[in-house]
This record gives C-alpha cells, sequence and structure tokens, in this order.
C-alpha cells in the first residue's frame, strides 16, 4: 500500500499490469480469474457503460477466436 502513495499513477498502473500478468504464471488461471472478475466489479461500480463496451468488444473478438 505505500508503494501506492509513493508512486506516479502512470508507474503505478504500471506495476499493476505486470503483477496481473504475473498472477497468470504464478497463481493459475483461476485465481487470476478471480482477480480479473474483481477488476471488472470495481471498474463496473464506478464506470459501468466503459466496461459493458470494453466487454462487448472483447467479446467480439474472442467468438471471432
Amino acid at each position: 500500500m505505500h508503494l501506492e502513495k509513493k508512486m506516479e499513477p502512470a508507474d503505478f498502473l504500471e506495476a499493476a499490469r505486470l503483477m496481473a500478468a504475473r498472477c497468470w504464471d504464478k497463481a493459475g488461471a483461476e485465481p487470476s480469474l478471480e482477480l480479473l472478475k474483481d477488476l471488472l466489479q470495481t471498474a463496473a461500480q464506478r464506470e459501468p457503460d466503459s466496461v459493458r463496451a470494453l466487454l462487448a468488444e472483447h467479446a467480439t473478438d474472442v467468438s471471432a477466436s
């Protein structure tokens, strides 16, 4: 938590991205999907329209695979 207060927003975001990517390697899919679910729930509370648009766009990408 102390890093959050000391880091610039862009640096904090980059660190979070790195940790999320490493979560898949270290913790495996199930915990990583729980993390993703938590992130989406938080985002949906703050920016529901943006999350809906992102999920709709991603769902189209996944179904095309």
